[in-house]
């Protein structure tokens, strides 16, 4: 596994330093880790959010703050960990607000640096069982497979709708289709996808999901996905038979 780590740092000789100190963390936890280093916050887009495992921010910073930045990096991703290296501690208060994971005070040491390291392997790892990059117009969106409710097509597109809203794109649903695994999502409707674990109701005519969502359920579907619907039940013992 390597990580992928982007540092926001506009000093030189501190941006070298934690590049330094990183570089010997990951050594000492045996870990390949590829670092990315920019100056302003405008040089992060959403592209390189998606393509980051963990970052450092520093709090000050010319264009775009460090803080301001996070606001954007949860935009596209609300997962993905960053840390904030800044010389104080008063800038902790704010952090929360884009769910930070450490505040560093600098100069930042090795030992600073493991726990950072060792909390973006996990968050690969979780990232790696499933979530979705999707690209709508110039931005990137990670949703995560668990969020997902279902899918409708459109117009030679796809809308993805999630817990925290819904996100259209240029897709068509047989395409994501065999994108998106089939032990959590299933076809209902020559124009809808599923996720089975948020189906809370399932009749011939139509599903509704935990958000209340009513789904339309085509005869040539129905046998699939009550037969994953009763899985799933049995799976979480609440089918008596």
């Amino acid at each position: 596994m390597k990580l992928n780590i982007t540092i926001l740092e506009d000093n030189e000789a501190q941006k070298q330093h934690l590049q330094w100190v990183i570089e010997n963390a990951a050594k000492k936890i045996k870990i390949a880790v590829r670092l990315f280093a920019v100056s302003s916050g405008l040089d992060i887009s959403g592209e390189s959010v998606v393509q980051t495992d963990l970052f450092f921010l520093d709090v000050e910073t010319p264009h775009r703050s460090g803080i301001e930045t996070a606001q954007f990096i949860r935009t596209v991703s609300k997962d993905v960990p960053i840390v904030f290296t800044t010389n104080f501690k008063d800038y902790a208060v704010n952090g929360y607000e884009v769910h930070a994971f450490q505040f560093l005070l600098k100069p930042v040491t090795e030992a600073d640096c493991i726990p950072c390291l060792e909390n973006a392997i996990a968050y690969v790892k979780l990232r790696e069982q499933g979530s979705l990059k999707i690209k709508q117009s110039k931005e990137w969106h990670i949703v995560s497979y668990g969020e997902i409710l279902y899918a409708e097509a459109g117009n030679h597109s796809c809308k993805i709708v999630y817990d925290g809203g819904d996100l259209s794109f240029r897709k068509n649903i047989s395409d994501l289709a065999k994108e998106l695994p089939q032990r959590i999502f299933i076809q209902c409707h020559r124009s809808y996808l599923v996720n089975i674990d948020r189906i809370r109701v399932l009749n011939a005519k139509e599903l509704i999901l935990d958000n209340q969502a009513k789904i339309p359920v085509s005869e040539s579907y129905f046998a699939a996905i009550e037969k994953a619907f009763a899985d799933k039940l049995i799976a979480e013992g609440g089918l008596w038979s």
